[in-house]
Parts: structure tokens; C-alpha cells; sequence
């Protein structure tokens, strides 16, 4: 793998163009609202953790789609394709339309079932955005092209 501060520093790019929204709505809530309160909290929770692992998840992923195009080992990759990566990292995001399934559209925000009586909030499985991700290759014809300057024939 890349060096922990060159991914994480590519991490970071990602996470300023394709920023988590936090629903502060929780503020005006009533102490009767205390079970909705602390619903609201988990699902921010799981939000905030499901946004980082899907970043972290398609980075890695376009990471090794890239080395397994241009035939270069993931170690050996040059630092003049981490913008391209990036910019692969975010297309593929928005294109597919990933983050909308860590927020549903409906405002539900991928919740299954919700118990009020001892406050308990069931989730979606992360395996539907995992397979999503799996089934998308982030290469796109325009990025062959900046690809191709750096691509080795694999004897």
C-alpha cells in the first residue's frame, strides 16, 4: 500500500471535495424527545462512520484498479497520479450516486427499524454500498488517457 501519509493525505483531499453534512436538527428537540434525541446521535454516528469507511473503501479500491491498469505495484506508484486518483475517487462518488446511500433521499438515513422503548436503532447492512462499489470501475475513458503515460507493458 501507499505510505499511511500519502493515503492519508489524498484521504483528505477527498474528504474537502466531498464533504459530510451534519443534520444539527437534534438542538431543538424537548426532553420528551429523548428517545428521537439519542436515535437521531446513533444515526449521525453510523453516518459519519459509514461516509469515512466508504471513502477510505473507494480510495483504496481506485488505487488498486490504477495499479492494476498501468502494471506498476500499488508501492510504486508515482506521486504525479494521486490528483488523478482523487479526481477518480470523487467521479465515481458522484456519478454512482454512493453518498445518497448513506443518506437516504426519503431522510431516512438507511435505517431498518427504529424501537423507541429501549432506544434502539437497526441499520442497513453496508454490504449493499460494498457490492456497489465493487461492480464500479472507476477508470474512465478520460482517465486512460493520463493513464496511459505511465502504463508498462506486463511481460
Amino acid at each position: 500500500m501507499l505510505d499511511l501519509e500519502r493515503y492519508g493525505a489524498m484521504l483528505e483531499q477527498i474528504k474537502l471535495l466531498v464533504p459530510f453534512e451534519i443534520d444539527e436538527s437534534t438542538a431543538s428537540l424537548t426532553e420528551d424527545d429523548e428517545v428521537i434525541a439519542k436515535a437521531k446521535e446513533e444515526m449521525k454516528r453510523k453516518r459519519e462512520e459509514l461516509y469515512t469507511d466508504l471513502l477510505t473503501f473507494s480510495l483504496s479500491k481506485t488505487i488498486q484498479d490504477v495499479a492494476n491498469y498501468t502494471n506498476i505495484s500499488i508501492d510504486e506508484l508515482p506521486q504525479e497520479l494521486d490528483r488523478t486518483m482523487v479526481t477518480m475517487v470523487i467521479r465515481m462518488i458522484d456519478t454512482h450516486d454512493l453518498l445518497s446511500r448513506v443518506e437516504g433521499s426519503d431522510g431516512t438515513y438507511n435505517i431498518q427499524s427504529l424501537n423507541e422503548s429501549d432506544t434502539s436503532v437497526t441499520f442497513r447492512s453496508k454490504s449493499e454500498i460494498y457490492n456497489a462499489l465493487q461492480n464500479i470501475n472507476p477508470i474512465s475513458d478520460n482517465d486512460i488517457n493520463v493513464l496511459n503515460n505511465f502504463r508498462r507493458i506486463k511481460w
